[in-house]
């Protein structure tokens, strides 16, 4: 009975850190919209699995690891903000000639992988997340459990299914046009989101 009490517990955990809107949403729905829903599951998976090794960490490793982390985290974020700028320029370049259509199935599945490894990377290069982790864990007083972290991963899943299907919902009524505009307006957002990183480091 405890174990599903924190899985269910890590289930909301989950949701809490996915929710807020930022790099990875962006990521996100930038798939779906581009390339459709597979995709943007693809890349939802990713960023759950993300969210779910910082879970892990902060919950089963939280003394050494964590403090690993916030010695080095200044470079850690310079990492993480040049990540981000070079993403935003790469999409920025990035140039759709047709109807954005995967039929072939290798290619199909040469994608999906794409979209999973390349958000599952972004979410990786974050590694503060492992201290919003510690901080929702203290908060609510759970303690450490591989069920709990189990829950982390369907909760943040369990978001990013239903962004994408929302944002899939209103990929049929644009054109190509308006596609290479996402990309670019996602380009634009992502190196801005890099560039808010650095500020903060030469603020802090």
């Amino acid at each position: 009975m405890l174990r599903v009490y924190l899985f269910l517990q890590g289930i909301l955990v989950g949701v809490l850190v996915a929710a807020p809107l930022g790099p990875l949403a962006l990521w996100c729905v930038r798939y779906t919209l581009t390339q459709g829903c597979w995709y943007g599951l693809a890349a939802g998976l990713g960023a759950a699995l993300g969210d779910a090794f910082y879970g892990a960490v902060a919950s089963l490793g939280a003394g050494v690891v964590s403090g690993e982390l916030v010695r080095y985290q200044t470079a850690f974020r310079l990492l993480g903000g040049l990540l981000l700028v070079f993403v935003g320029w790469r999409l920025w370049r990035t140039r759709l000639e047709g109807p954005v259509l995967w039929t072939a199935k290798r290619r199909t599945a040469r994608g999906l992988l794409g979209a999973f490894l390349s958000t599952l990377a972004l979410a990786l290069s974050n590694p503060m997340t492992a201290v919003a982790f510690l901080g929702i864990f203290s908060a609510l007083r759970l303690s450490a459990s591989v069920s709990l972290v189990w829950g982390v991963l369907v909760g943040a899943w369990l978001w990013w299914v239903g962004l994408t299907l929302v944002v899939g919902g209103w990929r049929a009524r644009l054109d190509v046009r308006t596609l290479v505009w996402v990309n670019r307006v996602a380009g634009v957002l992502m190196a801005g989101f890099g560039l808010l990183v650095w500020l903060s480091l030469v603020m802090s």
